[in-house]
């Protein structure tokens, strides 16, 4: 029997995230586009502390691969629901899988936004995805820029069949307790995050934009320090210096032109 790729075609991978409007991180993205299929972006006119916003606007293209627009309108936030509306805007991406023209074996990519799967992690994907398998990464950490690394991640769950996300969930897919899953880490570098890079023109309007709008995490308050004053002196101040939110520094820098590491 001929078992062409004609009969056989090659595994479609797709790239699918909520996003909240961090355009510069979405430019990123079209630095590892190679291997990308299309793109799945979910947006809600509500924040995920419930809060009425815009649209953000997304564009119908990441570099050259197709980008499928997801909608959720609906605010599932509630104060006995505090991640409601989180879990449902990421639930949202399956709606994508019929317009990006997937089937069962193809690859669900699910990330957030800052999360950028690296070009090689997507081609090791295509080829080695299995049934009942999470694929999970640590991904490298980003501050202000590609410039600034630091905190390692702890796992992600980053990948599933189409099939299996759709059995499970696209939460239980990003969560590596889900036990519906087996964990299996990636044996190549599987990308970054880059959760702050917001250098450039619009950059620190960017920063102040996202810091309104995070949870607590990672044993931070976020929101008692969303509340602070931002003036830009202060963002500049940490970006010069590596600093994170609670002025604590937990970067290093690794910008190749500058020949040397600063801890």
């Amino acid at each position: 029997m001929d078992y062409s790729l004609d009969i056989f075609p090659p595994r479609k991978v797709a790239v699918a995230f909520p996003y909240d409007g961090e355009h510069q991180v979405l430019a990123m993205r079209e630095r590892e586009i190679r291997g990308v299929d299309c793109y799945i972006v979910s947006r809600s006119p509500y924040t995920q502390r419930g809060e009425r916003r815009p649209l953000p606007s997304v564009p119908s293209r990441i570099g050259n691969v197709k980008v499928v627009v997801i909608d959720l309108l609906q605010n599932h936030h509630a104060a006995s629901a505090p991640w409601g509306q989180e879990s449902a805007i990421r639930e949202a991406l399956l709606r994508g899988v019929v317009p990006c023209n997937l089937t069962w074996d193809d690859v669900l990519v699910v990330s957030d936004a800052d999360e950028v799967v690296s070009s090689e992690a997507i081609e090791w994907l295509r080829l080695h995805i299995s049934a009942g398998v999470r694929f999970t990464g640590r991904l490298e950490w980003n501050l202000y820029s590609r410039c600034w690394g630091g905190r390692t991640l702890r796992p992600l769950g980053l990948a599933s069949t189409v099939l299996d996300a759709q059995l499970v969930g696209a939460n239980c897919v990003r969560n590596v307790g889900c036990s519906e899953l087996e964990n299996v880490e990636l044996r190549v570098p599987p990308g970054y995050h880059c959760s702050w890079c917001f250098a450039g023109p619009g950059g620190l309007q960017q920063f102040r934009d996202k810091i309104a709008h995070i949870h607590e995490a990672d044993g931070t308050d976020y929101v008692t320090i969303g509340r602070e004053s931002w003036p830009d002196a202060r963002i500049e101040r940490l970006m010069k210096h590596g600093l994170w939110l609670d002025s604590k520094p937990h970067g290093r820098w690794v910008c190749p032109r500058h020949g040397h590491k600063v801890r």
